[in-house]
C-alpha cells in the first residue's frame, strides 16, 4: 500500500498537465471539426468580395459598414488562430470563427440585394432596348443580343447556391453590357437618337428625349407603336 501511494505521490504533478492536454485535445477537435468547411466559406469570402469591387458595393455606407464588420470578423479569427496555445484559446477561435461566418452571411445577403438593384438599374433597360433595336432590320441582331444580356443578368439572381458561379456571372454581363453599349453607338449615327437611347439605357428617358430628328428615326424604323406614355407623379 505504501508503495502505492508513493507511487501516486510521484505521479500527482503530472495529473494536473495530463488533463490540460486533455482538455486541449478534447478542444483542438472541436475545433477542427469547425473549421472543416473553412476552404469552402473562404472562397466564398473571395467571390464576395470580387463582386462588391465589380459593382461598387462600398459606395453606400451602409454597404461600407457591411464590408467593415466583415473584414474586422476575418482579422479577429485570423489572430486567434495564430495565437491558440491553450483550450481557452481554441474556444475564442470557435467563436471568432462563428462571428465570421455569420458576418459573411450577412454580407451576402446584402450584396445579393445590391445585385438586384444593379440589374434593375444598368440591364433591365437593355431589353428595352434590345426589343426596339430587334424590330429594326439593320440593327435586329444586335437588338437580340440586347435582350439576351438583360434576361441573363435577371437570372443570374438565381445563383444562390454557389457564389463563384454567381460571381462569374456578374463579371461576364458586365462586360456584355460595356461591349453593347459600345456597339450601340455605332449603330444609329444619330446624335439626337444615341442620346435617346442613352437616356432609355439608364432608365431616364423622358419626352424631352424625343426631339424631332429622334421621332423621325423612330417613326422610319416603325418604332413608335413600341413606346407608350406613363406619368412618373
Amino acid at each position: 500500500m505504501s508503495d502505492a501511494l508513493i507511487e501516486l505521490e510521484a505521479l500527482l504533478p503530472q495529473i494536473g498537465p495530463a488533463v490540460d492536454r486533455r482538455r486541449f485535445g478534447e478542444s483542438l477537435g472541436r475545433t477542427a471539426d469547425l473549421l472543416r468547411d473553412a476552404t469552402r466559406h473562404l472562397e466564398r469570402l473571395t467571390a464576395l468580395l470580387e463582386i462588391a469591387r465589380e459593382t461598387d458595393f462600398a459606395q453606400e455606407e451602409a454597404h461600407a459598414d457591411a464590408l467593415s464588420h466583415l473584414y474586422e470578423a476575418v482579422d479577429g479569427t485570423a489572430s486567434s488562430m495564430l495565437t491558440a496555445a491553450n483550450p481557452n484559446d481554441l474556444r475564442e477561435v470557435q467563436e471568432d470563427y462563428n462571428d465570421f461566418v455569420q458576418e459573411l452571411g450577412r454580407a451576402e445577403t446584402q450584396l445579393r440585394r445590391h445585385w438586384r438593384a444593379v440589374v434593375e438599374r444598368d440591364f433591365r433597360p437593355l431589353t428595352a432596348i434590345g426589343q426596339l433595336l430587334r424590330d429594326i432590320e439593320t440593327t435586329s441582331d444586335a437588338g437580340r443580343r440586347f435582350i439576351a444580356c438583360g434576361e441573363a443578368a435577371e437570372r443570374s439572381g438565381n445563383n444562390a447556391g454557389v457564389v463563384s458561379a454567381w460571381r462569374d456571372a456578374v463579371v461576364q454581363l458586365r462586360q456584355q453590357r460595356t461591349s453593347l453599349e459600345a456597339e450601340r453607338h455605332t449603330l444609329t449615327k444619330n446624335v439626337e437618337v444615341d442620346a435617346f437611347l442613352d437616356a432609355l439605357a439608364d432608365g431616364r428617358a423622358t419626352l424631352r428625349h424625343v426631339t424631332p430628328g429622334v421621332r423621325d428615326w423612330l417613326e422610319h424604323n416603325q418604332a413608335l407603336d413600341g413606346f407608350a406614355v406613363r406619368s412618373r407623379t
